[in-house]
């Protein structure tokens, strides 16, 4: 394992150096010191991947939408994400693909009232 994959905040969550501490959105896990350390609070929200470095770094900059440059170690699964460039970037795709699914395949309105319910959204 090499990368976390957050299911309530779908951020998938990687450390490409010693003391690279990245932490996902809603606080729930974090990867530090190039994915040797892992650390949550609800294992059950958790999903280990291995990611390919080998594509994931030659091809990181054509992605740069899926990316929060402010928190470079980051890919924000939405919508609008490229199918191709994950299932090229994660060795364990098929472990995967389920909770992908689950964050494309919702409509505009579904993304906004999950935002509402987080709180993102004000009334």
């Amino acid at each position: 394992m090499n990368a976390i994959y957050c299911k309530t905040c779908h951020e998938i969550l990687y450390s490409y150096a010693q003391r690279h501490f990245n932490e996902c959105s809603c606080g729930n896990c974090y990867i530090d010191t190039e994915g040797i350390r892992v650390g949550f609070k609800d294992k059950s929200k958790l999903v280990e991947l291995e990611l390919n470095t080998d594509f994931l770094f030659k091809n990181l900059i054509l992605q740069h939408d899926n990316i929060d440059f402010s928190k470079m170690g980051k890919f924000i699964i939405k919508p609008t994400s490229n199918e191709k460039f994950y299932k090229q970037a994660i060795v364990n795709w098929e472990e995967f693909e389920p909770y992908f699914r689950q964050v494309v395949t919702k409509t505009k309105l579904d993304v906004f009232i999950e935002a509402k319910e987080k709180g993102l959204v004000q009334k």
